[in-house]
């Protein structure tokens, strides 16, 4: 594991890099890592351009000037952007001025360091911009959501990144709203133009959660107090509702409760969407109907659940406890920085799912009965096996767009080693051929590369002035005529 502090090199304390709660992601192009981190004093953005190895910092604000006292940080990618530019963006809650923002933070040059300050129109981090309310929530923004007083806590930036989606490349901000009388309500701030401009819809939880179909269907899930007495919390459900037609307001689906039974308060729900209508999603749930910010006994599990086509509006989840002994035992605090006294955060905020590109599931959760434990970190782990296999028919040309290549379709890999000699596998769906290759990509090239990046740790090399270790490595057969 790398130390906290992702910046290789700079001590762990280094000022303002960061805090917690953590969040990151990985180029669906290059491969890049896009690390950002709380530190409520800095807004900052980490790069790796290997694979996780050493960190680039991006501090794009810090001190007490206007805009960077932030929270709730969210970090997406869209390299596939119609402009050839490769997008990255930092969505966060701005709470410097008088009423807090939903800030966006963007990059067109793929992250590197000084982009996000040049290309960015949310930008009050320099002043560029002031940031006011707007008339109404339909009227366009460069923000999305800006000088909003009622803003509660925003969830994470979504992209839709399918090309069969009508409304591909557009970008989803979920967040919460509290009015005067204490009231909650759901809303989301769209983009459909990278990011330019932003207009609010509406469609409690520490996180509102949202994912996107290949079809480009929106998934809204959150979890909600049951009790009408806000001086009384009740029991918590979790709760979806979807859209069809891009999240604008009219088109999301009555709320459902998916965890309606007695006696089992429900919190922390993620979501991930594949296919049309399937979808997974993650919870914690308790053995008692307490609210998790009082139930100081209440015994914790972690539950996974599937839908084959959740577009039914109906409770149509099959759930599943996953955690084979309870991961906490006591309260589970919602409030975030509210939390004191008792209340229990050893659970952190790290619980999330994702489907890998076989359709396998993979959960990642907290565990809070270790407290007061020492756990040794694994120093090697094990090599399960060799291989890997791919479906057929995904393969997308030049463009980005879905192409049948058969001889460009990798349907499986594997790697074996005997001493220093390293000899990869791969099994196309038809042989490789510059002419089919050619022909496949749409763009113009003259032939074609099938090949395979590993890495092997090693140490730099010094003859061709290399500093850091080289440890990306590729192998490729080659048949480009031209």
């Amino acid at each position: 594991m790398p130390p906290h502090d992702p910046i290789f090199g700079n001590p762990d304390g280094t000022i303002a890099s960061g805090g917690g709660d953590s969040h990151q992601d990985v180029g669906e192009v290059t491969h890049n890592v896009f690390f950002v981190d709380l530190s409520g004093a800095c807004v900052t953005m980490n790069r790796s351009t290997d694979l996780g190895e050493t960190f680039v910092s991006d501090k794009l604000g810090c001190g007490t000037s206007f805009g960077v006292i932030d929270d709730r940080q969210w970090v997406n990618d869209d390299e596939l952007y119609p402009d050839k530019t490769q997008r990255v963006y930092i969505s966060f809650n701005d709470d410097t001025s008088p009423a807090p923002s939903i800030v966006l933070a963007r990059s067109k040059q793929d992250g590197i360091v000084g982009s996000f300050g040049t290309d960015s129109l949310c930008n009050p981090l320099t002043g560029a911009i002031s940031v006011t309310p707007p008339p109404s929530d339909t009227t366009p923004t460069v923000c999305p959501d800006p000088a909003d007083a009622h803003l509660y806590v925003s969830g994470a930036i979504e992209v839709d990144k399918s090309p069969s989606s009508p409304y591909y490349h557009s970008i989803y901000i979920p967040f919460i709203r509290q009015d005067s009388a204490g009231n909650f309500s759901l809303w989301v701030a769209i983009s459909r133009d990278g990011g330019d401009t932003w207009q609010r819809y509406n469609p409690a939880n520490i996180f509102p959660n949202m994912t996107i179909d290949t079809a480009g269907n929106l998934y809204f899930d959150w979890s909600q107090d049951q009790s009408a007495n806000p001086g009384q919390p009740g029991e918590q459900d979790v709760y979806y509702t979807f859209s069809q037609g891009g999240g604008l307001t009219g088109t999301w689906a009555p709320p459902t409760d998916i965890t309606q039974e007695t006696g089992d308060s429900a919190v922390f729900p993620w979501m991930v969407a594949g296919d049309p209508g399937r979808v997974d999603v993650v919870f914690y749930k308790a053995n008692s109907g307490a609210n998790s910010n009082l139930g100081g006994t209440s015994v914790w599990n972690v539950y996974w659940g599937q839908s084959n086509n959740l577009l039914t509006g109906s409770r149509n989840i099959n759930s599943v406890q996953i955690s084979d002994h309870p991961n906490h035992v006591g309260t589970i605090c919602t409030f975030g920085t509210g939390c004191g006294g008792s209340d229990s955060r050893s659970l952190l905020d790290f619980f999330t799912v994702d489907v890998d590109h076989l359709g396998y599931s993979h959960q990642i959760a907290g565990n809070g009965v270790f407290q007061g434990q020492s756990i040794s970190w694994h120093q090697q782990w094990p090599i399960q096996n060799h291989a890997v296999t791919d479906p057929a028919g995904d393969v997308y040309d030049g463009n980005g767009l879905p192409v049948a290549c058969p001889s460009m379709d990798v349907l499986a890999a594997s790697e074996s080693r005997s001493n220093s000699l390293a000899t990869i596998s791969l099994t196309l769906g038809a042989p490789p051929t510059s002419v089919a290759a050619a022909g496949c990509s749409r763009s113009g090239a003259s032939g074609g590369l099938w090949g395979a990046e590993f890495w092997a740790a090693s140490t730099p090399d010094t003859t061709t002035g290399g500093t850091v270790p080289n440890d990306n490595f590729y192998i490729a057969y080659r048949d480009n005529p031209g």
